[in-house]
């Protein structure tokens, strides 16, 4: 098996998780001094949320790319998936970095149009995001020279590929409803700490962490299965694991969707 040093999709997927980990620390630092509301939370650390979440995925993306043989990791259609995505991504929040210092508080955060708009942006952001994490588990499907034992393998594609089908109908429902909060939340209403979910009422936010982090939760369980069991056991270990995760993520959502708070 023969590997491409440093192939430009790991490069590309690298470099956006450290851009957007920089963003971050300048998000979180302008937090400290403005509570600008959006949805019932305030718009920095809604924005820091994504960015986190935006570098851990695509750390996840080049950490799997890695593992791929070499004949995968250095075709081009990878690298222009690497670059649609880390441009989506980037190019977007930028955007609704702009977006908010350019207008008025009050307007941002009373205006129905610039909060609908806000949303779209960052769904089209994480949807090119989660199409690259299903492209990528289906590579790894499909590539039978990639380094991973079979445990890890399947927690790969079923997290990557199956995370992301998950994450993208978990995002419809929330691109759906618009504001995340499904009822009132209380101006000064209890929220769960750093993430702001709704602890009154139904939040959306809930399933769509849980979905979008399959992408990173079942690989790791695939790699300890690998470690710890035989084949046949660590394989089903990790196929009995994600579907309880699967039916967990469901019934958050159909829980936020009733108005009901996960916790």
């Amino acid at each position: 098996m023969v590997l491409i040093s440093s192939p430009y999709a790991e490069r590309i997927w690298r470099g956006t998780a450290l851009a957007l980990l920089f963003l971050s620390v300048v998000t979180g630092a302008i937090d400290l001094f403005d509570d600008r509301p959006i949805g019932g939370a305030d718009f920095w650390s809604r924005l820091l949320n994504f960015e986190l979440a935006m570098a851990v995925h695509f750390i996840t993306l080049a950490a799997v790319v890695q593992c791929l043989n070499g004949e995968w990791r250095g075709r081009f259609p990878l690298t222009l998936l690497a670059v649609v995505s880390a441009a989506c991504v980037v190019g977007e929040t930028g955007w609704i970095i702009w977006l908010a210092v350019h207008h008025e508080q009050s307007v941002f955060a009373l205006s129905p149009t610039i909060l609908r708009f806000v949303y779209g942006v960052m769904g089209a952001g994480a949807t090119a995001a989660m199409a690259s994490a299903f492209v990528v588990g289906v590579l790894a499907a499909f590539d039978r020279k990639a380094r991973m034992m079979p445990a890890l393998r399947l927690g790969i594609v079923l997290g990557l590929a199956g995370g992301a089908v998950l994450s993208m109908a978990v995002g419809l429902e929330l691109g759906r409803h618009g504001p995340s909060h499904v009822g009132v939340h209380p101006v000064d209403g209890p929220v769960v700490p750093f993430a702001g979910w709704s602890l009154v009422v139904g939040d959306l936010r809930v399933p769509y962490f849980f979905a979008r982090h399959s992408i990173q939760f079942l690989p790791i369980v695939g790699w300890l299965a690998a470690l710890l069991f035989p084949r046949g056991i660590g394989l089903l270990t990790v196929a009995a694991v994600s579907a309880a995760y699967a039916a967990f993520t469901g019934w958050a959502l159909q829980r936020a969707l009733a108005g009901l708070p996960v916790f």
